[in-house]
């Protein structure tokens, strides 16, 4: 919960920002601000070396070793982001956006180090169990970052003081976060170990290139728009994608705390673990399915309340893409599970492919079609990183049984979504939303989405959160299929 309260408050402010910012500066102001952070978020996949990853799974089985993890990561992380500050001056200006989006790279870029450097100590804080202070941290910087931007966009200032508000408070968080490490974890100290530091680099190498690898195929298809489209059409993808985007904060946060358990869990028992990413599928799909279909049914009134008229042609983006969201939450689960399993190499294989079929798609499409064929980019890419996960997770005999876990929970959406269709000309959206979230849980109930075992854990884990005696000192686990 903490988790998942800091990623909403962190998507929430910037969506806020970028709604406004869309309403003063249009598409063209929307899509230099959201081309600068594009490179900036492909920075950081590459800056944070897959640390985010790497870190829970190994220093979860030895906690002593947190300062050493400290040290020789961060090293890393700051030697990278000046590399890659550099390859950013070199390569901007071949792109020959406005003068307004080039400066914004290059401002935002600074940001890459204390970025990298916060994907260290959060990961350190999950390990510890206090993912409070990554909340208290991200809730604080968050808040004055958004406050600061509106009051700017307010004033007349453009995209630049927006990228410089983003860059100064990147440096805060990192400074509040460490001080919250040195009270409460421990003070940093050097020790640096040559052969550490090569054993974590050689340990790293397959989370390395997926960082990377994640870096250049997440961001493919935006960046290609930006450079065969331009700015404008940036913006209307953008405007769609920023809409879907803030549930990703869900799977996230969830899977961030389930890893370290997965991976443990493995160790002792592979049975056991794929019971856990079972419940964790069943979980997740229960809440993608709804957003996915009530994102797809209201798509045209959602896009007309946040960013006003000339931002039609996103509507037909939003609808494409609000299936996005069932495919992403599914590959929370399915990745990690790779990973857990040592399996990193396979993971990787399928980044490579997928990602090759993005971009691939993304130069067919985007020509013909613009924000439309970055969408259709999007989705074929990922449609195919998803079957190759499943099937390199069935291979070893742990099935998926898709239709079991989720099959109730479409069904309810479907007529979820079929209500909503009735209603959304005709009802204040707001009001049809709270609707839709009735209907939608009275049908899970009547459907019986969740069975007598999952309200039985819900239970459970509700008194031990409350203080609560257990009588039970095993969590229930539905076999879903297979034999406990």
């Amino acid at each position: 919960m903490a988790l998942f309260i800091s990623q909403i408050i962190y998507m929430g402010g910037s969506i806020l920002l970028v709604f406004y910012l869309s309403r003063l500066l249009q598409a063209e102001g929307l899509g230099s601000y959201s081309t600068a952070l594009a490179f900036f978020g492909l920075g950081e996949l590459v800056c944070e070396l897959g640390l985010s990853n790497f870190i829970p799974r190994e220093l979860s089985k030895d906690l002593t070793k947190t300062n050493r993890y400290l040290i020789h990561a961060g090293l890393l992380v700051v030697a990278i982001s000046l590399v890659l500050m550099v390859i950013f001056a070199g390569i901007v200006p071949f792109f020959d956006y406005a003068d307004e989006t080039t400066r914004s790279i290059y401002l935002v870029s600074l940001a890459l180090i204390p970025t990298a450097l916060r994907v260290i100590l959060g990961a350190i804080f999950i390990c510890h169990q206090r993912a409070e202070f990554v909340t208290l941290t991200t809730t604080l910087w968050t808040t004055v970052k958004i406050l600061v931007s509106l009051y700017l966009l307010y004033q007349g200032y453009g995209v630049i003081s927006l990228i410089l508000t983003f860059t100064v408070m990147s440096y805060l968080s990192l400074f509040t976060s460490l001080g919250f490490y040195i009270k409460y974890i421990n003070k940093p100290r050097w020790e640096f170990d040559m052969t550490f530091l090569k054993r974590m680099a050689y340990d790293l190498r397959a989370f390395v290139v997926l960082a990377i690898g994640g870096s250049i195929f997440t961001q493919a298809e935006l960046l290609i728009l930006s450079w065969i489209k331009g700015e404008a059409e940036v913006g209307i993808y953008s405007a769609a994608f920023k809409l879907i985007t803030i549930w990703y904060v869900i799977p996230t946060s969830y899977m961030q705390v389930v890893f370290p358990i997965l991976t443990h869990t493995y160790q002792k028992s592979s049975r056991q673990s794929h019971h856990i990413q079972l419940k964790s599928l069943k979980y997740l799909l229960a809440l993608a399915f709804p957003l996915a279909v009530g994102g797809f049914v209201v798509a045209e009134p959602v896009v007309n309340l946040f960013y006003g008229p000339g931002f039609e042609r996103s509507v037909m983006v939003f609808r494409l893409i609000a299936w996005h969201t069932i495919l992403a939450f599914i590959n929370n689960v399915l990745w990690r599970a790779l990973l857990a399993r040592d399996e990193q190499h396979l993971a990787l294989r399928v980044q490579i492919i997928s990602g090759v079929i993005r971009i691939v798609a993304s130069f067919l499409l985007i020509p013909m079609w613009g924000a439309v064929g970055a969408g259709m980019a999007l989705m074929t890419g990922y449609t195919v990183y998803t079957l190759l996960h499943i099937y390199y997770i069935q291979r070893n005999g742990m099935q998926l049984p898709f239709l079991k876990l989720g099959g109730r929970f479409a069904l309810a959406s479907a007529l979820m979504g079929a209500f909503v269709s009735v209603l959304v000309t005709r009802v204040n959206l707001f009001v049809l939303v709270l609707l839709a979230a009735l209907v939608y849980v009275g049908l899970v109930l009547l459907l019986r989405g969740f069975s007598q075992e999952d309200w039985a854990l819900f239970s459970q884990v509700w008194r031990q959160r409350v203080g609560k005696k257990v009588i039970d000192s095993e969590p229930v686990v539905e076999s879903a299929g297979i034999e406990s």
